[in-house]
């Protein structure tokens, strides 16, 4: 159960982070839309934008961290994945090689069709054309 809580909270300080960062930059790119100065710099070269987008994206994460509904379903999706069988490195080679092969083959056909749907574009225009 221990190691649960710690993925659980490892992924809690991600997406705190990772939102946090998001909320900075959106609220700079908002704020700096009203013109130079709208986004003050508070102190020590610390911006408006910056402290509110920390503030949210802590304020969001320690909420999720804190909602027990949140917090049970994060340990159970956790639980659930720990119990997933994960290909080995040879299946995921092959699985690798069949998309690409399937991509190359899906590209050549797409590239065909294109090719005489020119054809017969050009011959519809030759016929009926100028």
């Amino acid at each position: 159960m221990e190691d649960v809580r710690r993925y659980v909270s490892i992924t809690y300080l991600v997406s705190g982070a990772i939102l946090a960062w998001v909320l900075m930059k959106t609220l700079g790119l908002i704020l700096g839309s009203f013109g130079p100065g709208a986004d003050r710099i508070l102190f020590g070269g610390i911006n408006v934008s910056t402290v509110v987008g920390l503030s949210l994206g802590v304020g969001v994460a320690l909420y999720c961290w804190r909602n027990d509904k949140i917090y049970t379903t994060a340990n159970e999706v956790v639980v659930e994945l720990s119990k997933v069988t994960w290909p080995d490195r040879e299946d995921t080679k092959r699985s690798t090689w069949v998309v690409i092969a399937f991509a190359v083959f899906l590209s050549l056909a797409l590239s065909l069709f294109d090719l005489m749907g020119r054809a017969v574009i050009d011959l519809v225009f030759r016929i009926f054309g100028n």
